[in-house]
């Protein structure tokens, strides 16, 4: 049950005429729907699923509180979380023996999780008793994903902090590739200074785009050779083709984040650590089997030295493999002898 729904009240009242009384009596601007239920059969339908009750309360009469009720019951709040337990209001005669759900045992030790109210009951009394109860069953799933989403930002935050130590890392060794590549390319001092500023500005410019307010959209194209041409030595090692693809806000940062790694280890690793080796990045949009758009991208290296799969798997291995990524997306990478080959279907639409 979601804190936002309004579960229905479902009453179970073989008498027709008594369960009418009592949904009448709970008033028609009253906040859950009420659902009448002539038997335990049509409980037990509009219960659903025990680990995900479609029911927020349960309103059971005298003649409805048999030994099958009871056992009902029971099984339903075997599955209720630890933190909640559905509401159970049994409503009985005054002048005849407690019924056989409303005796001694049971319910796995969670008779208090029920209330009996001896009839007649004053309507105001009902109705201000259910929307108590159901109230509070309400706060408790509102706090329950309240919780999860605290949850959820700490994991996020613990892996911003994993991600942000592993660029500092990566950025010492890439300013040392950097330096390396810049040297080895130029013929006197000047040349080498001018060649290290230009590739240190075009390095910020990457973490720059990495950093930037993730409300922006941006183009697929633009993306990649933000992120790839940092560390080419020359224009002809990086390739791209594809569509114009426009990517949102959202789901730009995540393959920004996938493309910067994939561009960092070839230039520490792969193609790109030798002036010999080259990129192609090719991306076509596809729709679909649901009706939704993909993006597949491929990445191959081509003419670096041998690349191999990492025996320890770190963050580098989960970012490449798009751990943020949502919906049907998914991602394989390859370690071929020629070079690393990264192919990914991207979902569009879940970002």
């Amino acid at each position: 049950m979601a804190a936002s729904d309004h579960p229905a009240v479902l009453i179970c009242a073989p008498l027709r005429q008594d369960a009418l009384q009592i949904a009448t009596s709970l008033g028609a601007d009253f906040p859950q729907p009420t659902v009448i239920c002539e038997d335990i059969v049509q409980v037990r339908e509009r219960v659903g699923d025990l680990d995900h009750p479609a029911a927020g309360m349960l309103i059971i009469s005298q003649e409805a509180a048999s030994k099958e009720m009871r056992d009902l019951l029971d099984e339903i709040l075997a599955h209720e979380p630890a933190w909640s337990r559905m509401p159970v209001l049994f409503l009985v005669s005054a002048n005849r023996a407690s019924p056989p759900a409303c005796g001694a045992g049971g319910y796995g030790g969670h008779e208090h999780h029920y209330v009996v109210l001896e009839r007649p009951v004053r309507p105001d009394v009902l109705r201000r008793l259910c929307a108590s109860l159901c109230a509070a069953r309400r706060r408790q799933f509102e706090m329950a994903a309240l919780l999860e989403k605290l949850r959820e930002a700490e994991r996020n935050q613990r892996f911003l902090f994993d991600e942000l130590q592993h660029r500092m890392r990566n950025m010492l060794a890439v300013l040392q590739a950097i330096f390396k590549l810049s040297a080895r390319r130029a013929r006197d001092l000047n040349s080498f200074v001018d060649s290290f500023e230009a590739r240190l500005a075009s390095f910020a410019s990457t973490h720059s785009a990495l950093s930037r307010d993730r409300t922006q959209r941006m183009d697929l194209a633009d993306l990649v050779r933000i992120n790839v041409e940092t560390y080419s030595a020359h224009e002809g090692q990086l390739s791209i083709d594809g569509p114009p693809t426009e990517l949102p806000a959202a789901l730009s940062f995540e393959i920004a984040i996938i493309v910067h790694e994939l561009a960092t280890n070839a230039a520490k690793y792969g193609a790109l650590s030798t002036s010999n080796g080259r990129v192609e990045v090719k991306w076509q949009v596809r729709q679909g089997a649901q009706g939704g758009r993909n993006v597949e991208i491929d990445w191959r290296e081509r003419g670096g030295p041998p690349v191999h799969a990492p025996v320890r798997k770190g963050l580098g291995s989960a970012l490449i493999k798009g751990r943020n990524l949502a919906g049907a997306s998914r991602i394989e990478v390859t370690y071929d002898p020629d070079g690393l080959h990264w192919h990914g279907w991207i979902d569009l639409d879940a970002a």
